[in-house]
């Protein structure tokens, strides 16, 4: 599935960009300017996993490690 897909779906939420960054490693930018990469089936696996954790309301910062702060 392709970012730019994963992101309509998702509702192109902050949650969701946070959650592609840390698979991908991509930044904000790469993420604006790379929007048609696709997963591979390791990154697709590890996303539906966490998108599953956060929809058992895990707290995003326990599901990637940390928490960003935009100050």
């Amino acid at each position: 599935m392709k970012i730019h897909d994963i992101a309509k779906q998702l509702g192109y939420s902050l949650e969701a960009r946070m959650l592609v960054k840390h698979i991908t490693g991509l930044s904000d930018a790469d993420l604006i300017t790379n929007n048609d990469v696709a997963l591979n089936e390791s990154q697709q696996a590890q996303l539906d996993a966490m998108i599953k954790q956060r929809l058992e309301g895990r707290p995003i910062s326990k599901i990637i490690g940390f928490k960003e702060f935009y100050g």
